[in-house]
């Protein structure tokens, strides 16, 4: 009867051992399907950019200003372009205005120093809507650069190897013979 008891205890102790092995497995199951996945912060994901051609945003921003910059998904610049134009527009029509409203005032005076003051002043005002008129042009050829190099840039690949590592060095003197070395910084740029 020994040996029955015997296997019998063994059965027993190797019975238990599974159901606690069981047991602790379907715990660690449990909060592993509890713990949800972290990313790692010091791996970047690639972005997949969908291909911008700069010469199709060229030619849509010569086209309609702003029209390069949607094209290209950069739609807060948009308000920028026509804000600044408008602000340049109104800028030339209040010049004109007052470029008429002095030369016709010029051409009706009758004294000759009226008709300095409404020369003179013509005059600036003809120069100030010639800059108006030089700054929409700037602002035109602005708002196609601008969408050529976003859409040059959305296809820009910048690498995560790229670093800047900055640390102390020793320097030695090559000026003289007898030069001691000397502390400094080592500045080191990875590509």
């Amino acid at each position: 009867m020994l040996p029955d008891s015997l296997n019998t205890v063994d059965t027993i102790q190797v019975k238990r051992e599974k159901h606690q092995s069981s047991g602790i497995r379907k715990m660690k199951d449990t909060l592993q399907a509890d713990i949800p996945a972290v990313n790692d912060t010091l791996t970047a994901e690639k972005k997949r950019v969908k291909y911008r051609s700069p010469q199709r945003a060229i030619i849509l921003s010569a086209v309609l200003p702003g029209l390069g910059q949607a094209y290209n998904k950069k739609y807060w610049k948009i308000p920028i372009i026509y804000g600044v134009g408008a602000g340049l527009y109104y800028m030339y029509e209040h010049k004109d205005h007052q470029y008429t409203f002095f030369r016709e005032a010029y051409e009706n005076a009758t004294n000759e120093t009226d008709e300095r003051n409404y020369q003179n002043e013509y005059l600036k005002a003809s120069e100030k809507r010639g800059y108006a008129i030089i700054f929409m042009g700037i602002l035109y050829v602005a708002n196609v650069v601008d969408a050529m190099t976003d859409a040059y840039f959305l296809q820009y690949d910048i690498s995560n190897d790229l670093s800047v590592e900055i640390m102390p060095s020793i320097v030695q003197g090559t000026f003289h013979a007898n030069a001691s070395p000397s502390c400094g910084i080592s500045l080191n740029f990875y590509f």
